[in-house]
């Protein structure tokens, strides 16, 4: 990490040098295990992280109404995909084509509604 300390420097940002560290994730994999210590039960790289879960009988869909209301507050949204193991969440920012502290935090809100629907 001590070569990208200049440009480091230079960024502006909180939210550049987030995405700075999430496009290094493949070439430094411990930000890459920092980010999913913070976001447990996701899988993924810097490029994506998804989550599936089961939602209990009778509490999914406020379960999906909550998130979708986060998804709104946030002006960020996940994929949905709904199949045979469950409801698959991913979340990566399309423009960049990577994951950003954007991601995360809207992971976590993802994972703290599904654990407590």
């Amino acid at each position: 990490m001590l070569q990208y300390q200049g440009l480091i420097s230079a960024l502006q940002s909180r939210t550049q040098l987030e995405d700075l560290l999430s496009a290094l994730a493949d070439e430094e994999p411990e930000v890459a295990a920092l980010v999913r210590q913070r976001v447990p039960g996701w899988t993924g790289d810097s490029h994506r992280l998804s989550r599936t879960v089961v939602l209990p009988e009778g509490l999914g869909q406020r379960a999906l109404d909550r998130i979708a209301a986060a998804e709104q507050e946030m002006d960020h949204h996940a994929r949905r995909t709904d199949g045979p193991d469950g409801v698959t969440f991913e979340v990566w920012t399309h423009a960049r084509g990577v994951v950003t502290e954007l991601d995360v935090r809207l992971a976590e809100r993802i994972s703290a509604i599904v654990e407590n629907p």
